[in-house]
This record gives structure tokens, C-alpha cells and sequence, in this order.
């Protein structure tokens, strides 16, 4: 046999090994007996430290939590942030992200996603005495975001001619809101709800622009071909709804039973390009 055959059957081993490792990570999850779950730590009401128990908790940490006992297995939960959530899963440290991942084309092309747990508006918070009101006023404003976040991107597209000022997270991109260095602040409506909460009766006034920037979705997010993984997640959110967990888990970080009193407007396990 040549050298030339014996190299090609080598790669074409190799390449079905690779394969059959991607396959079998939900094998490998079960085998290992834990699903590591990444999250966000400084988004409540999705994932956050309590400041009393110190551990992560929030609604998308119970996702990880529940999706785990579905596998049969333990969660442990690993805090990542917005800018290294991506590079956190597709090189393997974690297992599945449960971290604000909303979708969008480019993404999709990266990763994997699973049906939507979560449907969202996408603000911006002002100062009351800013005076802004609407889109227009923000053409050239100094707008706060996190950096790697998709309104970052979103908001440098939408308004070209303001300067986009970046930081780690939306507690600091607040502040500087509070302190006058930022006009506006974009987010989720329910994290900037809850810095509004956090601010204290000493913080300026703050408030939203009347129209949102954009309705978005949010999955899990997996390697791409984890096939087997992927099957079992949308399982997994179909019941979740359908068992009414899904409106209980709800109501406790979101809804009636939390601190934002929302209404939920969405079905969990929907697709999530809907």
C-alpha cells in the first residue's frame, strides 16, 4: 500500500472519529454524570449572584438546573460573560450556553440553537431629565452598551453617527448613565427593570425611550451537530411547557411573583426564527 493511500484512510479515520466524538456528547454529558451550563452572573433576574447566598441563581440558571434533572444528571452551573460566552462553548469548556444567547443569522452560523425559552424587547434607559423621548434624539448621542453584546452591534448599525462607549457590564454602562457620561443605556428591558430597582432613592431619575429597538429570542446555544443533544433540549422545553413549569418559572423570576410584575406573552420551545 502506498504512502498516499495509507495517509488518506488515516484522515478518513480520524475525520469519522471526530465525527463520532461530536455525536456522542450527549453520551458524554450522561457519562460524566454533570451538565456544565454556562451563564450570566450579572444579569438579573437571569443570572446573577445573590448577594446573601452568594451562588448563582435566576431564571435561566433553573433552566440549566431542570434541563440537567431531565438528562438525569447533575447542573453546575459556570458564570461566563457576554464577550467570552461564545469562545467559552465552542472550545469545549462548557457543555450548552444559558446565557442571553438571542438569535441572529451570524450567530447561527457559529453555533446551534435550541427552540426559545425567552422573547424579549431590547430599550434604552434615559435619565428622566435628558429630555429624550424617541430614536431621533439618540442620532448623536453617547449610548452605553456591553461590550460583545448584540445591541452593540445593533446600536452601532441603527445609529451610526453616535458614539457607542463599551463596557464590561451593564452595572458600570449604568452608572455612567447615572453620571451623566452616557445619554442611554441599551438592554433588555427586564435587567435595565432591575438596575432601575438596585439604583436606590439618592439615583437619578431614569426611564425608557417609548419605542423598543428590537423583539428578540433566546435558546440554548450548542456546538454545531450535537444532534442528540439538540433533540433532548427541545424535548425538554416542549414539556416544560406543556406541564405548566414553564409559567410557574416564570412568574418566579419574571412575572407576577418577581420584582417586574410582566406578562408573558410567548410560548416556551417555540422556534426560536419565529
Amino acid at each position: 500500500m502506498t504512502f498516499s493511500k495509507i495517509s488518506l484512510i488515516a484522515a478518513g479515520i480520524i475525520g469519522l472519529s471526530g465525527l463520532s466524538a461530536q455525536a456522542d456528547e450527549l453520551a458524554d454529558i450522561k457519562a460524566r454524570g454533570t451538565l456544565v451550563c454556562g451563564v450570566i452572573g450579572i444579569s438579573e433576574p437571569y443570572g446573577y449572584v445573590n448577594p446573601k447566598t452568594q451562588e448563582v441563581e435566576g431564571y435561566e440558571v433553573d433552566l440549566c438546573k431542570k434541563l440537567a434533572e431531565k438528562l438525569g444528571v447533575k447542573a453546575e452551573p459556570k458564570v461566563t460573560s457576554s464577550e467570552a460566552r461564545l469562545p467559552e462553548l465552542l472550545q469545549s469548556r462548557i457543555d450548552i450556553l444559558a446565557a442571553l444567547i438571542t438569535y441572529s443569522e451570524e450567530r447561527a452560523k457559529q453555533i446551534d440553537y435550541s427552540n426559545s425559552y425567552l422573547v424579549e424587547p431590547f430599550r434604552y434607559l434615559v435619565r428622566t431629565d435628558s429630555g429624550v423621548k424617541n430614536f431621533s434624539q439618540l442620532e448623536t448621542a453617547r449610548i452605553a452598551n456591553v461590550k460583545g453584546s448584540l445591541l452593540e452591534k445593533v446600536t452601532k448599525q441603527r445609529f451610526p453617527g453616535a458614539t457607542n462607549i463599551s463596557f464590561e457590564d451593564q452595572s458600570s454602562a449604568f452608572l455612567a448613565l447615572q453620571q451623566g457620561k452616557a445619554v442611554a443605556l441599551a438592554g433588555r428591558e427586564t435587567t435595565l427593570k432591575a438596575l432601575q430597582n438596585r439604583a436606590g432613592d439618592t439615583a437619578a431619575a431614569t426611564e425608557f425611550v417609548e419605542e423598543p429597538l428590537l423583539v428578540q429570542r433566546t435558546g440554548f446555544a450548542l456546538r454545531k451537530g450535537e444532534e442528540g443533544l439538540l433533540k433532548e433540549v427541545n424535548a425538554f422545553l416542549a414539556e416544560l411547557e406543556a406541564s405548566g413549569e414553564a409559567q410557574k418559572l416564570f412568574d418566579k423570576w419574571i412575572g407576577k411573583d418577581s420584582a417586574f410584575k410582566l406578562t408573558r406573552s410567548f410560548k416556551v420551545g417555540d422556534p426560536i426564527t419565529n
